[in-house]
């Protein structure tokens, strides 16, 4: 009975101090002449999504801007969620594998990532394997293969083929023609 009890009222205090700092920000505000109001929803955003499943531009409101964030982010959880689930699945059935080989190498790659911290991982990634990709006339030459910061490019019978691949802008990887093959480059809208 007494664990409820102390349970109990540290919950109320806590909600005490919710309330009492909700009200002093309200207080504050309004003593600045600023309200808490959801208005700034309905206002232009005033910014471009280099990259959205949902239609959008600097002329939409803040939630449009919100909705297409949130499409944004189910869509990458998708993504990974399929992407996790084959490798985990295929790396499950080499492990069990009569292949010595095979199944030494299943285990030494999950002891591996396992062991790496994911935020390491991506450091990784991005500064020693991404920016390091070169561009232009030093791209990597590979067999067929071309591959550089914009993609990778292939050989076709009369062109070269092109992956349009991601575009690093401010850190952050992009895609603003999409992924398709095509014989020349695209242009963003």
């Amino acid at each position: 009975m007494i664990p409820w009890l102390v349970q109990a009222l540290v919950g109320l205090l806590i909600l005490v101090v919710i309330a009492f700092l909700l009200g002093n920000l309200v207080r504050n505000l309004s003593a600045a002449g600023l309200l808490l109001s959801w208005r700034w929803l309905g206002q232009p955003a005033g910014f471009d999504l280099s990259e959205s499943v949902l239609p959008f531009n600097a002329e939409l409101p803040y939630w449009r801007a919100l909705l297409a964030g949130l499409a944004n982010t189910l869509r990458a959880v998708l993504l990974g969620l399929v992407g996790s689930t084959l490798l985990g699945t295929l790396l499950g059935m080499a492990s069990f594998s009569s292949n010595g080989l095979l199944w030494r190498l299943a285990a030494v790659y999950v002891e591996v990532i396992r062991n790496i911290p994911l935020l390491l991982q991506l450091v990784f990634w991005y500064f020693v394997v991404f920016l390091s990709l070169p561009n232009g006339t030093g791209a990597l030459q590979l067999p067929g293969l071309v591959l550089a910061k914009s993609g990778l490019y292939g050989a076709g019978f009369e062109a070269g083929w092109l992956w349009q691949g991601p575009e690093l802008i401010n850190g952050v990887w992009h895609a603003p023609c999409g992924f398709r093959w095509s014989s020349r480059r695209c242009s963003p809208d």
